[in-house]
């Protein structure tokens, strides 16, 4: 989990506003900040204490800012692993500044597949892989992942998020306001009816503020042959090793309320449906153990099938 939050409009972005986006979205990552506007400035800080420097103003003069909090996944914990990530290339000519919220699940066969080598932070590759593709957002339905996207090209913002991963935005009289949260919105004064979520699946591109186009992305397709592999390999995995994959839980069990990320978030349900038997209408209690072991085997597939399409998509 990390936190975005930007700016593009007609004037030149607020910094203050831009301090107020990314210290309330510390909360979603304090294992680096960065911006990205008139140049790129980034480190391992916390937002509260990347604020403070005397970079910041300079790196958040332009019309159109990228910013983002941490939560380190993947890769190093220092300013090589914040973002953005710039990349450019020679036959397209242009330069992208971008950050990521979410994680991907298949670096490995996009780099197979478009001749590219990986990255060490997973979100880094993303925009790695836009600028190889020239800026062909369709191409984005390769990639598998939860994603919520801000980045720059030629001073335009592009926002895209996938259903996993939330982005609202603000309207005001000096531009748009975007952030996985509502909270900077609150301490800016902007007043609820100004502020909308970004729906799925849509690159949005906004020029100075203003909205100028909307591009469809294709999801990524769910294959149920490899969710049978995935069903069986993530079972596999001992508790004490799940702490190597950001996307399962480790040996800590969620607490109440939390996502549902593994069949074993649920153990111990058996017992509580066995406990539940005599309120099933049967009078045969070994049936009622039957059908109560019957309820849990389809819970558990259902569960799994939630957790690997949602963190698909």
């Amino acid at each position: 989990m990390c936190g975005i939050f930007g700016f593009s409009g007609k004037k030149k972005a607020n910094p203050h506003a831009i301090r107020i986006g990314l210290v309330a979205n510390q909360t979603r990552g304090k294992q680096g900040t960065g911006v990205y506007g008139k140049q790129l400035y980034k480190s391992g800080q916390k937002a509260e204490e990347f604020i403070k420097s005397s970079s910041f103003n300079n790196a958040v003069d332009s019309v159109c800012v990228v910013g983002h909090t941490r939560h380190a996944t993947c890769g190093p914990k220092d300013r090589d692993g914040a973002h953005p990530f710039v990349f450019t290339d020679n036959d397209w000519g242009h330069k992208i500044a971008g950050t990521h919220n979410g994680f991907i699940l298949n670096m490995d066969e996009v780099a197979d597949d478009f001749k590219l080598d990986k990255t060490e932070v997973d979100s880094e590759f993303i925009f790695k892989f836009l600028a190889h593709v020239h800026g062909d957002f369709t191409q984005l339905s390769n990639i598998e992942g939860t994603m919520a996207l801000a980045f720059i090209i030629d001073k335009k913002l592009y926002l895209y998020r996938r259903k996993s991963k939330p982005m609202f935005i603000a309207e005001t009289p000096e531009g748009i306001y975007y952030s996985s949260i509502k909270d900077p919105f609150e301490v800016m004064g902007i007043h609820e009816r100004d502020i909308w979520t970004l729906p799925t699946d849509v690159m949005f591109t906004f020029d100075k503020g203003i909205l100028v186009d909307e591009q469809p992305i294709n999801k990524p397709e769910v294959d149920f042959n490899e969710f049978t592999t995935f069903l069986g390999w993530v079972n596999q995995i001992p508790w004490s090793d799940r702490s190597k994959y950001s996307w399962i839980p480790s040996h800590k069990k969620p607490s109440t309320g939390s996502k549902i990320r593994n069949w074993e978030d649920y153990e111990g349900i058996d017992s509580r449906l066995n406990e539940s038997c005599a309120y099933l209408p049967s009078t045969d209690i070994e049936a009622k153990r039957r059908n109560n072991q019957k309820m849990l085997e389809n819970l558990k597939y259902f569960v799994m099938l939630h957790h690997y399409i949602y963190y698909k998509f």
